[in-house]
């Protein structure tokens, strides 16, 4: 029990310590679960920490970028789903781990005592610089976000690795784009790409690909 107590403080604190960093770069303060949120005109961006722990009496870092298209998630989560109302509004659009993004490989942060805090937030933050706030700043442009979430291709789950999940974004960022006719097109590419790789969530793609279409031709 002691040492799950103590591996909680040192998150805590660098959870607490991360705030005032961020905040320089236009986040918030407030801790969301693990991530600080930066508004957006369309919703928000996320810088996320995630924590795995180990025996050794230590943790890793892992930190990740998101952006979230309220109007997406929304139409997305109108009808219903397991998920709760918190849970739909922490859904994000798009995001990625940020050492695939700048390396090609996940990167991992050690933290075993609080010594460890301030060198690793220095480094964090360096990577928030030159590599989350850049990805914030292209993929607030949502054509951009727009063509990577119509792709199929190895970049592209890079950034929405549940292939079902990115033909629906896709779907709903068309309707939300005005690109009611792209519509056709994603729904074939999706389907047809999870057919080939017998993707067992098709199933959860269709139905939304049925709303989509019906929405298109009541324009």
């Amino acid at each position: 029990m002691a040492l799950v107590s103590r591996i909680k403080r040192l998150q805590k604190l660098l959870l607490n310590e991360m705030a005032s960093v961020v905040e320089k770069y236009g986040f918030e303060r407030k801790v969301h679960g693990q991530s600080f949120r930066m508004p957006k005109p369309f919703g928000w961006a996320a810088f996320h920490l995630s924590f795995v722990p180990h025996a050794e009496i230590d943790f890793d870092v892992i930190a990740n970028v998101a952006l979230r298209v309220d109007a997406v998630q929304e139409l997305i989560h109108q009808d219903g789903n397991d998920l709760s109302k918190k849970e739909k509004q922490a859904t994000a659009t798009f995001g990625c781990e940020l050492g695939n993004l700048s390396q090609g490989k996940q990167r991992r942060w050690k933290i075993a005592s609080e010594n460890d805090i301030k060198p690793v937030m220095a480094s964090i933050e360096n990577a928030l610089v030159t590599t989350a706030l850049p990805y914030i700043e292209r993929y607030s442009n949502l054509e951009e976000m727009f063509e990577v979430l119509c792709r199929n291709d190895r970049d592209a789950w890079l950034h929405s690795p549940f292939h079902h999940y990115r033909g629906m974004n896709a779907l709903a960022l068309a309707v939300v784009l005005g690109k009611q006719d792209r519509v056709e097109h994603i729904i074939e590419e999706s389907e047809a790409f999870m057919r080939s790789i017998k993707d067992p969530n098709l199933g959860f793609f269709q139905p939304f690909a049925s709303k989509v279409r019906s929405l298109r031709d009541q324009k």
